[in-house]
């Protein structure tokens, strides 16, 4: 049997009888159009993954590293599992112990949030734990080769997504910016500037009025003019809760209207909120 590579991988979960899974499986497309699911391959004289439930898993790269979770032992130790879907191997590494949390990579690190800990495992948390990946693979060379070689590949995939994009706004056909008028603003102003500070954010104007940036360190935020001006979240807020006004597409292209050092910045907010 071939490697997982390719497939949309699953793990673990619970049977009927509620007892703990450890089988992988893996959805894959043929040539000639054609899905099914399989067992995703292992090696058999190698590590075998813990059975669990209520876990996340995430990919980055070739690598699907899950995270947390029950087992059908109450309090058990649950370690990091990662699946390498190129060579089909598991290895173990220590973790947090969480589970019914949720969990999102940027770069090497990966942020864990809510859910319950085994210390109490009947009251949820909404504090965000952070963990270093490169940190806790750098004994195992193989996999630090793999995970530098997807970050390299996604810092790449940035620099010739922001070439292009500047590119295509220089073009003498590209649409001018009268036409523009539904773009929300948080796009509107990363295509005025191609980098936006973190700490900073986008005020909402009106048609016609070039877009103010404000920092939000202060508890009331005001911009150069002494007008009252919203924090970040309420930024987020008012964008995302509006699902009637808001379009998929504008003027043929998907939009989505925050940058990656909004999310960064929105992050550090909640962390600052969380440890306060």
């Amino acid at each position: 049997m071939g490697s997982a590579t390719g497939m949309m991988v699953i793990f673990g979960g619970r049977t009927g009888d509620q007892g703990a899974l450890k089988d992988t499986w893996g959805l894959r497309r043929h040539r000639d159009g054609r899905w099914d699911w399989i067992k995703a391959p292992y090696k058999s004289n190698g590590e075998e993954p813990l059975a669990r439930y209520q876990h996340s898993t995430i990919f980055i790269g070739t690598l699907m590293i899950v995270l947390g979770g029950r087992t059908n032992t109450v309090g058990e130790n649950v370690l990091m599992e990662i699946y390498e879907t190129e060579n089909s191997e598991w290895k173990k590494f220590t973790s947090i112990q969480r589970f019914r949390h949720t969990i999102w990579a940027v770069d090497q690190t990966i942020y864990m949030h809510g859910g319950f800990e085994n210390e109490t495992p009947n009251i949820p948390t909404n504090s965000i734990m952070k963990l270093d990946l490169i940190a806790h693979v750098k004994g195992n060379a193989q996999l630090m080769a793999k995970l530098e070689s997807a970050f390299s590949s996604h810092l790449k995939n940035q620099a010739g997504n922001t070439s292009t994009k500047a590119s295509s706004a220089d073009s003498p056909n590209s649409i001018n910016s009268g036409s523009r008028a539904t773009t929300p603003p948080m796009q509107s102003l990363a295509k005025a500037n191609m980098k936006i500070r973190m700490g900073k954010g986008e005020i909402e104007q009106q048609k016609g009025q070039t877009p103010e940036v404000v920092s939000f360190s202060g508890a009331e935020p005001r911009d150069n003019k002494g007008k009252n001006v919203e924090s970040l979240h309420q930024l987020f807020l008012n964008y995302l809760l509006r699902p009637k006004e808001w379009s998929a597409s504008v003027d043929g292209q998907t939009y989505f209207a925050f940058r990656r050092e909004h999310i960064l910045a929105l992050a550090e907010e909640a962390q600052k909120i969380v440890e306060s």
